[in-house]
């Protein structure tokens, strides 16, 4: 599956991520895609050419949200923490 993260919602692992208000919610671990250079409209085959590497995201989502809309998204995509990090392994490192 995919989702996005605003950027004002993006955290260092070593951050301490505000959490919105006093609504109920859930943190899962992701692997995280970081996308290394500037892309719109790409070719699936082209896809990995634009990465730039890989991580581990720690994601908050507000229960509230996920639990009554259909589209899951609208509760992944509100400004709420996303832990980064610590590292980043270089996607041509694992090409290599």
């Amino acid at each position: 599956q995919f989702f996005t993260k605003y950027i004002s919602a993006t955290y260092g692992a070593e951050s301490y991520a505000p959490k919105k208000d006093d609504s109920p919610f859930t943190v899962g671990g992701e692997l995280a895609v970081i996308i290394g250079r500037q892309c719109r409209r790409i070719r699936e085959d082209e896809a990995a050419d634009y990465i730039g590497g890989y991580t581990i995201g720690h994601d908050f989502a507000e229960l509230d949200w996920t639990e009554k809309e259909t589209r899951w998204l609208h509760g992944k995509a509100y400004d709420a923490p996303l832990l980064l990090g610590p590292v980043m392994v270089a996607h041509r490192a694992l090409a290599e």
